[in-house]
């Protein structure tokens, strides 16, 4: 059975207030579909977006561990919400960088907070006192969680002889929520690869907090 759409080709000039629109097609009578605002601006306008950095840098580690890597993002059981993953950066900071690859990396559920440096997440409605409910932590030296596992590779690296004096060493991704931390749930960052000597890498998440249904 078909269903008939009405609409118009071209585009509609409306004036604020209540009303009625109706669809628009392209010339090919594809339904044409645009974003209001820009992406991300609803979720930060509303005061759930936030973002952690660990500006003094933390090292990558050399293996998956509950005791070791560069940043977490911890998610505590009593939440009641997600954490929707908007994008991940990680750059080259200082020391030598063992070869290697640094990853996503999941935990099993943990109801105890890791421990490490804790970070301050900011909010990204720049200007609001809001705070979140997640945790981020640097450096993170226990309670992870049990299990890491790798997800994907953030970032794959050699060993660069010094900071570079050109473009820096670094990746940034844009997640739109591909990766959701539940509540008890972890999000590390680490490497498997070789030690380096006395390396430090920056990491910066953003994530929505989205409530649980």
């Amino acid at each position: 059975m078909s269903v008939l759409i009405r609409g118009n080709t071209g585009e509609a000039i409306v004036g604020d207030g209540e009303g009625q629109a109706e669809a628009r097609f392209d010339r090919l009578s594809g339904l044409a579909v645009t974003e209001l605002r820009q992406h991300y601006a609803e979720m930060v306008a509303r005061g759930r977006a936030f973002v952690a950095v660990n500006t003094a840098g933390a090292a990558p580690g050399t293996a998956l561990a509950t005791t070791a890597g560069a940043f977490a993002l911890w998610n505590p059981p009593s939440s009641q919400v997600n954490l929707e993953i908007m994008e991940a950066e990680v750059v080259y900071l200082s020391g030598t960088l063992g070869a290697g690859v640094l990853y996503y990396v999941t935990h099993d559920y943990s109801a105890v907070a890791p421990t490490g440096t804790a970070l301050v997440p900011k909010p990204l409605l720049l200007g609001s006192t809001a705070g979140p409910k997640a945790k981020a932590y640097s450096a993170p030296t226990a309670g992870l969680g049990a299990n890491p596992a790798a997800l994907r590779p953030m970032a794959v690296w050699a060993a660069p002889a010094a900071q570079p004096t050109g473009p820096q060493l670094g990746a940034r991704e844009v997640l739109d929520g591909e990766m959701v931390v539940a509540p008890g749930g972890t999000l590390s960052f680490q490497e498997i690869g070789a030690a380096g000597t006395t390396p430090l890498i920056i990491v910066a998440v953003a994530w929505e907090e989205v409530p649980v249904t």
